[in-house]
């Protein structure tokens, strides 16, 4: 499907705001593991010997949860920076692993798509 100049613009503008919204969300992340390291090695050094298993079981879920969800904003921004390349390259809505194009249906829910279904499938072994 060829886009014209305006739903270009507005797919622009729709992966500008998610970059954004993933940016904030990505500094939220951030400052919630800083602040919870700092309380953590506070806590730590204060009551050494009362740390019950639980409370560092707990630590530990926190961190990784907070870890993974880091992770998942960095990979949603470069697949949100690969279609905003793919824009001005003017390769938007064509699948990176086939070269076929991208169902605008799969683009409509997806704006930073850079693969068909099918491909994405098969990546992802499905």
């Amino acid at each position: 499907m060829e886009y014209t100049d305006k739903q270009l613009r507005h797919i622009r503008k729709q992966l500008v705001a998610e970059r954004e919204r993933l940016r904030a969300e990505g500094l939220s992340i951030e400052k919630r593991s800083s602040t919870a390291d700092e309380s953590d090695l506070i806590g730590e050094l204060v009551d050494y010997d009362e740390n019950h298993p639980g409370d560092v079981a707990s630590e530990t879920y926190e961190r990784e949860k907070e870890f993974a969800l880091s992770e998942n904003v960095s990979e949603l921004m470069a697949k949100v920076d690969r279609a905003l390349e793919k824009l001005d390259e003017g390769t938007y809505g064509t699948c990176d692993r086939c070269s076929r194009e991208i169902s605008p249906e799969r683009i409509h829910v997806l704006p930073y798509a850079t693969m068909c279904v099918k491909c994405q499938d098969a990546i992802e072994g499905r």
